[in-house]
């Protein structure tokens, strides 16, 4: 039981370091410099997690909500990627209004899938599923495109104490 409650404790932790420190980096470079180097950073944060579904099937039955959550959140990679790579430059607006909306939903989805990977900790999931869940929920959190002069909710506590 100890070992669990340190998973859990480990992956609030590790989540909550692994956002404080880099968001406003991350937030101002999202907002100047936006470019594959970013798209690729998001990808490898959230790519492992979603295709350890079916790498490493998941044993607790939050795991697998805490994915679909992560699924969910992965059409804001989509939105940056068609932005970055379109041959046309994509639809701004469109990308734009997919980014804002999954930013807003992240204000949930986050910490749903965040509790979700902390009960999966509680009842006894493989580290390593944990360890790729809460990197994508890192990247989630850290590649969210918001409003500069409104930021996003919880997330303003990160940016206001990193900058």
């Amino acid at each position: 039981m100890l070992r669990r409650v340190t998973l859990a404790a480990a992956v609030l932790g590790s989540f909550l370091l692994a956002t404080f420190l880099p968001f406003g980096f991350v937030q101002l470079r999202i907002w100047n410099y936006l470019n594959g180097f970013d798209l690729l950073a998001m990808i490898l944060l959230i790519a492992p997690f979603l295709a350890s579904r079916w790498l490493l099937p998941h044993g607790a039955r939050t795991t697998r909500v805490a994915w679909w959550l992560c699924v969910l959140m992965a059409l804001d990679v989509v939105a940056f990627a068609v932005g970055l790579l379109a041959p046309t430059g994509g639809h701004p607006s469109l990308e734009a209004v997919v980014s804002l909306f999954i930013g807003y939903g992240k204000l949930f989805l986050v910490p749903a899938a965040l509790s979700a990977l902390i009960v999966a900790a509680l009842r006894g999931e493989r580290a390593v599923a944990l360890l790729l869940g809460t990197l994508c929920l890192v990247g989630e959190t850290l590649y969210t495109l918001g409003n500069p002069d409104q930021p996003l909710g919880w997330f303003a506590w990160l940016q206001r104490a990193s900058t």
